[in-house]
């Protein structure tokens, strides 16, 4: 299907819907693109209702989304970090890593049918999640700890 075809489709789609659902209305809060996804996302889990009471408080607590999409690989990272520290003292102190592995590996064998690409997404999730953990940590330390500006914590690698 051609991008002219697809987009006369959505127009169709599009059509259909206003005409079976006249009076129609988003009910979740948003101002911005950004805010309208993330609330569908929440959605999807709850109520509407439910949903503009917790944005409406974490964009207060975070106003910069690009902060927000940090926060679970940060976490993970120090997560691991942790646990990796405790593995010498005590080996089960890995076990949450291990499990989070075997999950992504059996999620990805039935989603692709493969357990080749289900091993592979092991260190793709890995690798993904401690990347842009790691990066938050480093962005972190040279904003706030060593009192750098945007620009000029990382002119080297973005600002030429």
């Amino acid at each position: 299907m051609e991008e002219n075809e697809k987009k006369e489709l959505a127009l169709q789609i599009i059509d259909r819907l206003k005409k079976a659902y006249p009076d129609a209305d988003c009910t979740l809060d948003y101002d911005d693109a950004w805010k309208l996804l993330v609330s569908v996302r929440l959605a999807a889990q709850c109520t509407d209702a439910r949903v503009n009471v917790v944005v409406e408080g974490l964009y207060k607590k975070y106003p910069d989304s690009l902060k927000l999409v940090h926060l679970l690989p940060a976490a993970f990272t120090l997560g691991v970090a942790l646990l990796l520290l405790g593995t010498p003292f005590c080996l089960f102190s890995f076990m949450p890593v291990i499990l989070y592995a075997l999950l992504v590996c059996i999620d990805s064998t039935i989603q692709n049918k493969s357990l080749s690409i289900g091993v592979y997404s092991i260190a793709a999730a890995f690798i993904q999640l401690i990347g842009y953990g790691t990066g938050f940590w480093r962005a972190w330390w040279q904003r706030c700890i060593r009192g750098k500006d945007e620009f000029e914590a990382f002119q080297k690698n973005f600002y030429k």
